[in-house]
Parts: C-alpha cells; structure tokens; sequence
C-alpha cells in the first residue's frame, strides 16, 4: 500500500508540528523494532481475512471414483472463520472448510477444521480434528506461534511475486515441484456478491506439483482464495471451485 502526503506552502508553526510529530513517530516505531526484534509485528491485513464472521461461497464440480465409476456432481461448499485471536507477534484463526479440503472429495464429506497461524509474512495451515482443538491451538499459537506443531504447513509467503517458491525440501530447491510456486499475477475484475463491482484487484496464481497430482489456488489479497482447483493424476479424482459470494466481518 502506497501512502501520499502533501505539505507544500503550508505556514512554517505547521510545518514544524509536522516535523515533531514524524520525528516523535518514528522513534517510536524504532524504539519497538529494538525493543521487540525478536518478535514480528503483525499485519494489519493479510492475504486472507482472518475476521470472525467471514465467509467465502464458492461453486463448482468434483468428479470421484466410485469402485470402477467415475461420477461428476455440482457442488457449493462454504468457508468460514470462526474464531480467531491475537497475541503480541501473530494472529491465529479458526478456520471451517478450506477449500484445499476437497482434494480426494468423496459423497457426503463434511468440512474439516484447521487454523490459519499468521506470523510476520508467513501464513501456516495447521490441521485439526475437531473445533475444540482448532480452538485451543488458535488460542495457543497466537501467544506462542514458535511452538506451531510439526503438521503445520507453510501456505503462504509474503510479498507473493512471480517466481516465488517455498515450503521445498532441500534436494528440490532448483525444481518447481513438491513446493508452492507463484506462477502468475493477473489483474482482474472479481464478479463476485459481495466484492465490489468493477473494482480491479491482483490474483495470484499458485501451484503445488508433484508427480501424483496438481493444486493450484488461486488469491486475490484481501478477499482470499478466490479459486481452487486439484486434479489426481491416478484414479480419477478431481475438485475446481470458484468464489460466487464474499461476506466480509461487519
């Protein structure tokens, strides 16, 4: 985000009110960064809103195999935040059905928890099995996101640029694959309910290859992932969803 100041031809008392009050703001700001370096500040929005209330609708198909079968359906599917806290360095959210559920649909699948750890430009996924863990961990990860658990997932990391990959193992660091790729940045208008009409916003594009299946998630900062998309490349299994409705927190 870019921020403009004018302060041309104003009477001089201005102008050095001014001044004391850049001077008095940015030694506060550096007084924290040495007070506090060990700990990342919080952003004030994210890629993803992680306000209680929000939800994403999303439309779309899935196809499955059942026995020898392959079977296609239309779907809605509903994401939600349902909680969320914030401690000193992070923010942590209790999230219900993320659309990267629906890798392996199946009939009759219910919407998983997981919770969505924020911690300086890094956004994790952290599973869990029920909603009170999901709450527990939210609780705990916010105070503490050091002590985030081994099945926590590096799902995005900031500033998203064209090239940029994380989440790989150390033998495929000169490979684009088994590790989150951003391989586009498109500008579009979002024809969604809820996002503003006409209003032009970036959408990332980001994948996850490997050999057995593909993802690609698709985000528009501040709205979310507004398209999600996996295909099996075995037995037939396959998810694409795209964002209908945005219900921002009020």
């Amino acid at each position: 985000m870019r921020a403009a100041c004018g302060t041309m031809n104003r009477p001089a008392r201005a102008s050095t009110t001014l001044a004391l009050g850049l001077f008095t703001a940015a030694l506060a700001i550096l007084g924290e960064s040495r007070g506090g370096a060990q700990v990342p500040s919080v952003p004030a929005t994210g890629p993803i809103p992680l306000d209680p209330g929000t939800q994403w609708v999303y439309a779309g198909q899935v196809r499955w195999t059942d026995s020898t079968k392959v079977r296609s359906r239309s779907i809605r599917w509903t994401t939600e935040v349902v909680a969320a806290s914030t401690g000193p360095g992070a923010r942590a959210a209790v999230i219900r059905g993320l659309p990267l559920d629906l890798t392996f649909y199946e009939p009759g699948q219910a919407p998983t928890y997981s919770v969505l750890l924020e911690v300086g430009d890094s956004l994790y996924r952290v599973p869990a099995a029920e909603v009170s863990e999901a709450m527990q961990l939210a609780e705990q990860l916010s105070r503490k996101p050091e002590t985030r658990p081994e099945s926590a997932e590096l799902l995005l990391l900031q500033p998203l640029t064209v090239g940029r990959k994380w989440g790989q193992a150390a033998e495929d660091k000169e490979r684009d694959e088994y590790c989150w790729v951003v391989v586009a940045d498109s500008v579009q208008v979002l024809h969604v309910k809820g996002v503003s009409g006409g209003s032009r916003r970036h959408v990332f594009s980001i994948t996850y290859r490997t050999l057995p299946d593909d993802q690609l998630v698709e985000i528009a900062p501040g709205v979310g992932i507004t398209g999600f998309s996996y295909t099996h490349h075995g037995t037939v299994a396959a998810t694409r969803l795209h964002l209908v409705e945005f219900h921002p927190h009020r």
